[in-house]
């Protein structure tokens, strides 16, 4: 799998707070930051992630089927 595993936000972080942005092109970054998303989850062992637990403010998540 690509993508690196990034620090899971705790609550009470601000970014689980403030609106997410429009996504207007799914671009690199954009590939970049779902990779990201799905290894994160992986290493937690989660059954999903919202990108704002991540540091981001797409308006994206993810789910895992068990």
């Amino acid at each position: 799998m690509s993508g690196r595993v990034r620090p899971i936000t705790l609550v009470g972080t601000p970014v689980l707070h403030q609106p997410c942005r429009t996504v207007e092109n799914f671009d690199a970054a954009l590939a970049e930051l779902a990779d990201d998303m799905f290894a994160s989850m992986y290493a937690a062992e989660g059954v999903g992630l919202a990108a704002n637990q991540i540091g981001s403010s797409f308006p994206g998540a993810l789910l895992r089927e068990r």
